[in-house]
């Protein structure tokens, strides 16, 4: 079976839409894969598919790092917007003005 992704067979896209719609279609295709890899994981069963095939294999131990990256980096900015959002909480209306931070 071949399998591809036949969403994608017109022309290069000539569109910023196209191109959104493109990337789009592509997450949704990286979602489920992720999700049925995760499910054959979680079961103990992912290895007689990692075994026999190398592309598999390779975009799995690609995905999880690029996946635990996002996870960190998202984590680190809420961190961060707490820790902004807790500075701020402590300085007074003129404080802030002072400090040319806008008062909302």
């Amino acid at each position: 079976m071949p399998c591809r992704d036949y969403y994608s067979d017109s022309p290069s896209p000539s569109s910023d839409a196209e191109v959104k719609k493109l990337k789009a279609r592509a997450d949704m295709l990286a979602r489920i894969a992720c999700k049925a890899m995760g499910e054959l994981e979680k079961n103990g069963v992912e290895d007689f598919l990692l075994l026999q095939d190398d592309e598999l294999r390779n975009w799995w131990k690609q995905h999880k790092i690029d996946d635990e990256k996002a996870a960190s980096a998202k984590k680190e900015k809420a961190r961060l917007a707490k820790l902004k959002r807790d500075a701020l909480s402590k300085l007074s209306d003129e404080e802030k003005k002072v400090l040319g931070i806008k008062v909302k």
